[in-house]
């Protein structure tokens, strides 16, 4: 049986935490006037939004952790990081009367 370091166990939970914890603190800093891509394509389900994300992250962390393969892991890493910086707020929409 490998041990935990060798496995990569404690990486992926830790850059797991740290996708959660980016998320919250993104989506928490949303105002009326800003705006990510993450948000314009859950907009039907704009309160859920954390939720969401974090499921979607969870899902991807949960294969991540039981990822054997490189390659996979790698491919999986690419997807949570790419789901952190979809919910990034860059998008001001100070002065526009119907943003959406």
């Amino acid at each position: 049986m490998k041990s935990i370091i060798e496995t990569g166990f404690i990486w992926k939970v830790v850059f797991i935490f740290l996708a959660l914890l980016t998320l919250y603190v993104e989506i928490s800093s949303y105002t009326n006037t800003t705006v990510s891509i993450g948000e314009l394509i859950l907009y039907q389900w704009r309160e859920y939004t954390l939720v969401l994300s974090c499921t979607i992250t969870m899902v991807f962390g949960g294969g991540l952790i039981l990822s054997k393969r490189k390659l996979q892991s790698f491919v999986l890493v690419v997807l949570i990081c790419i789901l952190v910086f979809l919910f990034y707020p860059i998008m001001d929409t100070q002065g526009v009367d119907h943003a959406f």
